[in-house]
């Protein structure tokens, strides 16, 4: 069956289809729908999950952290640890907001094979247009391209704060990842055991973890049939590094001719 990637939205922002070159875009972030005053799009856990890390050995981020909140760590001291540096007993880290609340931006549409329910999604969104992207990888990237001119032009907030939390990193990318949403129930927590929760931190096995996080939702939200675009900061393609951000949404001037169409297209994903 040929599936439709369609984006709603109210008049105020329906593209101007005789000019597409400077088409403004809302990103959303995790945090926007995290917060959001908005029954519908609200989601509290937006992009995270309880995650439970058996740790092997002390570092000082794990270090850092107990003296942050004992009660969650208990008391350290090297009586706690094996010949082999290790901790005798498992130790155990809940983390309830993902990897310290983890922000990034993102762009959602709905991915559809019946056109029959776009009356439905509009009423569902309370929207009063619509309109499909037919070329995905051109607007992935017109999208990326648009979100890091204007973080060149505008790196910090208006308490002078950067927008991407990158430390000391010489060069920030803006890298994408584009996948259906997946639904279902989102409870307990994702079990891992690593070695130590530094190491943990700057693997790529923690990037892996995340962008699987990204791309699920609570099984109430299914009829929006999401197909998700998150755009974020990272050190490099080959890099396994990826940045915090502090923004909340920003609007970003896109060229999204031929990505984008007012008559029904179908996609390649």
């Amino acid at each position: 069956m040929p599936k439709y990637l369609v984006r709603f939205t109210s008049k105020e922002y329906y593209p101007n289809f005789e000019d597409l070159s400077k088409y403004k875009i809302k990103l959303g972030t995790f945090h926007h729908y995290r917060k959001i005053e908005d029954g519908v799009r609200q989601d509290k856990e937006e992009g995270q999950r309880g995650l439970d890390l058996v740790i092997k050995k002390p570092c000082k981020k794990l270090l850092d952290g107990i003296e942050r909140d004992e009660i969650i760590f208990g008391p350290y001291d090297e009586s706690l640890l094996n010949e082999n540096g290790e901790f005798k007993a498992e130790t155990h880290i809940l983390v309830h907001e993902h990897l310290y609340e983890f922000n990034s931006w993102m762009f959602c549409c709905s991915i559809i094979e019946d056109l029959s329910l776009i009356p439905k999604l509009e009423e569902y969104f309370e929207c009063d247009s619509h309109y499909f992207i037919s070329d995905l990888d051109g607007f992935v990237k017109a999208t990326q391209n648009a979100l890091a001119d204007s973080l060149k032009k505008n790196r910090f907030d208006k308490d002078g704060k950067p927008f991407i939390l990158h430390g000391t990193e010489p060069n920030v990318w803006i890298d994408g990842f584009k996948n259906y949403v997946k639904y279902g129930i989102r409870d307990g927590y994702q079990n891992e055991t690593v070695n130590t929760l530094t190491e943990f931190m700057n693997s790529q096995k923690s990037r892996a973890i995340n962008m699987d996080i990204w791309f699920h939702k609570p099984k109430r939200f299914e009829f929006e049939s999401e197909f998700r675009i998150v755009l974020y900061a990272t050190a490099g393609r080959e890099e396994n590094k990826v940045f915090n951000i502090n923004d909340d949404s920003r609007l970003v001037e896109c060229d999204l001719t031929d990505c984008i169409s007012i008559e029904p297209k179908t996609f390649e994903k």
